[in-house]
């Protein structure tokens, strides 16, 4: 019976990887043949930089990425060779979108990986825990999603598991050489986004822990001087310039803690908490959200200091909400903590029920265990089809590549179209063109400093939902009333509409399918894009 169950684990531990890999990797030609990802550049081509200087030290310190950078550098270098049988600057010079499609690949794979550290931290507390958290992990739709992107997250995320992982095993079994690997894992961390020294709180934590258990101060001092070390010396090994370069690193990390940004500020320390909360809960529904709860009561009462790393992400959480910015992606990290409890709430849910006593009346277990069915079969289902929209959309056509084969059509070029950001003539990047109106007579004009001639405008519905979300930016906002009003539209590329997600689970799977369904049919991804007639606007007196 035992062996029986050891192969049904595997089986569906397996059926987790396979299913979280194929979302994963279904859709990593997005965008193509333009690139539409805003951060992309500063790993793939920072990559590609190293090589044409015959360097391995990156000089972009901003983020810093210096752990992909490289690791990119020494995939694509590789692929060339084998492949091309030339140069990686060579090679990158004739087929540029290889080696993107190499960098979101690489972040496919660490995706994959989170999945398997997903259950080995779990299965420590119970083995089929693992395995719905496993599963949890590889369906989340956001981990889905960033797991495609040629940018930090995926790979940071793993380095947090894997944290968590050594945490665990130090608790166990209070090591030197598991408070080196824990260490170890926050150091790559830090060379791939400064903010990952935070989760080297965990370590002082279980340090503390074991120290206060066994009455050991000397434990406590040695090992949090190893930890130290370590980090220091990660950092050292994986990345020298870090260290040696540490006035340009100190810059760089002031510079990029900007208090402003377009769409990402405002909000303080409370906001943003609820900001991160909320994306959480729109892409894990009601029921998986209740069930992390429980998880998290469940594991203080059971396993209270055996589960204390899986609270990483919740120490992420507050202390990066303290941050003037809020991003989306920033919140990967904070998620893994409640899918991870999730997998635990889940299975002690199944357990209790199947197992109680309390439900004395046969009537009443089967209610009880039908009840469980079908929430389990509704969070499955909403988990599943919202990560499969993620991928679907994905391999979807961008409405930059048909703008761009429109703009052809019409002969809109850089020389005769003022065109803002994330649209085919800047698919990458945010731009914006108000400078290139005037609207002081109440009229909307060419200004003086306008591109000449300009025969059209090529707006983003990307750039103009940032500016229509804030009071602030009044001005903008009335610039963009005066163009719907006046100019004549040529064409508006509209991708498939998908509205914010609902947290029940029947309404969400209802609007997610709905959006599955336009893509199978056919429809594009992207932002909106606006084509309008300047042949006849007027410019502006000087």
């Amino acid at each position: 019976m035992k062996s029986a169950s050891s192969w049904w684990l595997r089986a569906w531990l397996a059926v987790a990887v396979l299913v979280g890999s194929a979302l994963r990797f279904v859709g990593l030609t997005f965008g193509f043949p333009l690139r539409v990802h805003p951060d992309e550049w500063a790993i793939i081509d920072n990559a590609i930089d190293l090589a044409k200087r015959n360097s391995f030290e990156p000089t972009f310190v901003d983020r810093p990425d210096h752990f992909e950078i490289k690791l990119n550098f020494l995939v694509d270098s590789v692929y060339a060779w084998l492949r091309h049988g030339m140069s990686l600057v060579e090679a990158y010079t004739k087929h540029p979108l290889e080696f993107v499609f190499i960098g979101r690949g690489i972040s496919a794979v660490f995706g994959v990986a989170c999945i398997v550290l997903a259950y080995l931290i779990v299965r420590r507390i119970a083995p089929w825990a693992g395995v719905v958290a496993a599963g949890l992990v590889a369906v989340f739709p956001p981990l889905v999603l960033n797991s495609h992107y040629a940018t930090p997250e995926s790979p940071q995320l793993f380095f947090t598991l894997l944290l968590m992982l050594f945490c665990m095993m130090y608790l166990e079994s209070p090591r030197t050489l598991f408070v080196v690997l824990a260490a170890a894992s926050v150091g790559v961390g830090c060379t791939i986004k400064y903010p990952a020294i935070i989760t080297a709180v965990m370590i002082a934590v279980v340090v503390t822990v074991v120290a206060v258990r066994k009455r050991d101060g000397w434990l406590f001092l040695r090992h949090g001087l190893v930890a130290v070390g370590s980090v220091l010396a990660t950092i050292a090994v994986v990345s020298p310039v870090l260290i040696t370069g540490f006035g340009r690193v100190h810059e760089a990390v002031f510079r990029m803690a900007v208090p402003e940004h377009l769409g990402a500020d405002g909000l303080g320390w409370a906001g943003n908490a609820g900001f991160y909360a909320s994306t959480f809960l729109g892409s894990a529904g009601l029921l998986l959200a209740v069930a992390a709860l429980g998880g998290a009561v469940w594991s203080l009462r059971h396993h209270p200091i055996s589960t204390l790393p899986i609270w990483a992400g919740l120490v992420y959480w507050l202390i990066m909400s303290g941050v003037a910015l809020h991003w989306t992606r920033w919140a990967v990290p904070m998620y893994v903590t409640p899918l991870l409890f999730g997998g635990i709430g889940i299975y002690a849910l199944v357990t209790w029920v199947w197992r109680t006593t309390l439900l004395t009346a046969g009537w009443q277990r089967l209610l009880a265990k039908a009840v469980v069915v079908l929430g389990l079969a509704l969070l499955a289902v909403n988990q599943l089809l919202s990560a499969t929209v993620v991928s679907v959309s994905l391999t979807a056509k961008d409405t930059r590549v048909v703008g761009r084969d429109y703009t052809k059509s019409i002969g809109a070029t850089k020389k005769n179209t003022i065109f803002e950001g994330y649209t085919p003539m800047l698919p990458y990047a945010p731009w914006g063109v108000f400078d290139q109106f005037d609207l002081s007579s109440g009229e909307l004009k060419l200004s003086q400093k306008a591109l000449d001639p300009a025969k059209f405008l090529i707006l983003s519905g990307g750039m103009r939902a940032r500016y229509l979300a804030e009071s602030k930016y009044a001005a903008e906002q009335e610039f963009y009333r005066a163009v719907t009003e006046s100019l004549p539209q040529l064409r508006v590329i509209e991708p498939v509409t998908q509205g914010p997600p609902s947290v029940w689970e029947p309404l969400n799977i209802q609007g997610q399918a709905a959006v599955l369904a336009g893509y199978l049919g056919g429809g594009f991804s992207g932002p909106a894009i606006y084509f309008y007639d300047l042949s006849a606007v007027p410019r502006a007196p000087g």
